[in-house]
């Protein structure tokens, strides 16, 4: 059975998700579907690889007069790579509908070629925010009839500084247009600007509960002040991945890693924010061609980018920001495969992998030795809590330390024990007078019960 009906979806948009073999909705899909089918504000919450993408672009192709020659629905992302992918995903999805035309809209394309696609009257526009204003500022889209504005991944357009640009098409809108925005997270300064523009938003966050796939390994492997590439090689060549995300902070890293592995021979791609359109346009071709077996990336070049048969994610180094480790690990393991994270670390790394565990990721620490894998002590032992010390036992501890801190006479143990003796009647004496109390307290509700009639 395909649960998308419970939805009550087009059954037209139904056949294209079964054509793709999908029939059972995600969290974030199941649970925002609704509410914009009903032209409410949302803001979906939901880790990478969770189906940000079909949660919007179901209610959107459903929401769409294909008889019209206005631009209805706008679909802002923070990366030409993302806006391409989105645009194959809405196709896929309004396969059986006839009459709805998308235009992807994104700089390092030629003007005509856009130009082109616009003059067909497309209902539909995916692209970047630099890009659409400047099709804007030539005369070439209107935005007055748009009802629907999607913000995709929201918390890359703020960190790649789009948010004016944001604010500057929305101005340009109706008053109020159905504004949908979908992120891995949402932090404050973002937070700021959707509570301008939002009417009453419904929030919806799909990742309460699981904040990595449980289908993934988490594994922290030790690099031991050895030479970090060359501890990268060796486990690269311990693993027989189908393809292999190698992510690093910064893109120095990731140029020297692509180079290293490269003069190694190994089939080795690369993705960062600094590629000229042209080589990052023939790079993701080849990626999706299946030409690699490993690909090094930066973590903001390789956000929203969707790359299937991803089997494992190497860490190089953590990232400076702790949730981009999840959109790290959430490259694999999905559609319920199995997934394997490993995360190189030395001494000094030991504390950043520990908030990691702190926040619930289950590390095995383990090592590829002598053509085996070794698995070593965790790297957090699980100690049996102290018990806190009673109340008499602290008087007697205070008692002790006083005492340690005179002049030793005779009879010094002698006079010691007596004290600490005394200590512990007391506390006998006020146990008893307590029980005694107690027992008073039941006699008394209980000849009051019998008084009652009880």
């Amino acid at each position: 059975m395909n649960e998308f009906r419970e939805l009550n979806i087009n059954e037209a948009i139904i056949e294209a998700l079964e054509k793709i073999d999908i029939t059972t909705p995600t969290p974030i899909q199941r649970e925002s579907i609704p509410y914009l089918l009903q032209g409410l504000d949302c803001i979906g919450q939901a880790q990478t690889g969770t189906g940000k993408t079909f949660a919007y672009s179901i209610p959107l192709i459903e929401k769409i007069d294909s008889s019209s020659k206005n631009v209805q629905s706008l679909v802002l992302c923070p990366t030409r790579e993302l806006s391409l992918q989105v645009s194959k995903e809405i196709d896929k999805l309004a396969a059986n509908i006839k009459k709805i035309r998308v235009a992807t809209i994104y700089g390092g394309e030629s003007y005509e070629k856009q130009f082109k696609a616009l003059k067909q009257n497309p209902q539909i526009i995916i692209g970047t925010p630099g890009r659409i204003i400047d099709q804007m500022n030539r005369g070439n889209i209107s935005f007055a009839n748009v009802k629907y504005l999607v913000l995709d991944e929201a918390d890359m357009v703020l960190e790649s500084g789009f948010l004016d640009e944001v604010g500057f098409i929305l101005s340009k809108m109706k008053k109020h247009v159905q504004l949908m925005v979908f992120s891995a997270t949402i932090p404050e300064q973002l937070q700021q600007f959707l509570r301008k523009y939002m009417k009453n938003p419904i929030s919806i966050d799909a990742d309460k509960t699981n904040i990595t796939s449980k289908s993934v390994t988490h594994i922290a492997y030790p690099t031991r002040n050895r030479d970090k590439l060359e501890v990268l090689k060796y486990l690269c060549e311990s693993i027989n991945p189908y393809l292999c995300l190698i992510f690093a902070s910064r893109k120095e890293d990731v140029d020297k890693i692509y180079r290293y592995l490269k003069s190694n021979e190994f089939d080795v791609g690369v993705i960062h924010g600094d590629l000229d359109s042209t080589t990052r346009k023939t790079m993701m071709k080849r990626i999706r061609n299946d030409e690699f077996r490993y690909i090094v990336a930066s973590d903001i070049a390789a956000r929203g980018i969707d790359i299937e048969g991803v089997t494992h994610v190497i860490n190089y180094n953590l990232p400076y920001e702790e949730d981009f480790y999840f959109h790290r690990a959430g490259r694999t393991g999905r559609n319920n495969a199995d997934g394997i994270c490993f995360t190189l670390y030395d001494k000094e790394e030991v504390k950043y992998v520990l908030r990691f565990i702190n926040k619930g990721v289950k590390f095995i620490n383990r090592e590829y030795k002598n053509g085996k894998w070794v698995d070593l002590k965790p790297l957090v032992k699980q100690m049996t809590p102290k018990k806190k010390d009673s109340e008499v036992q602290k008087k007697i501890n205070k008692t002790i330390n006083i005492n340690k801190n005179q002049k030793v006479k005779p009879g010094y143990k002698k006079k010691l024990n007596k004290e600490i003796e005394k200590i512990k009647q007391k506390h006998r004496r006020e146990v008893i007078k307590k029980d005694i109390e107690r027992q008073k307290k039941a006699r008394y509700i209980a000849q009051s019960k019998a008084m009652k009639g009880e």
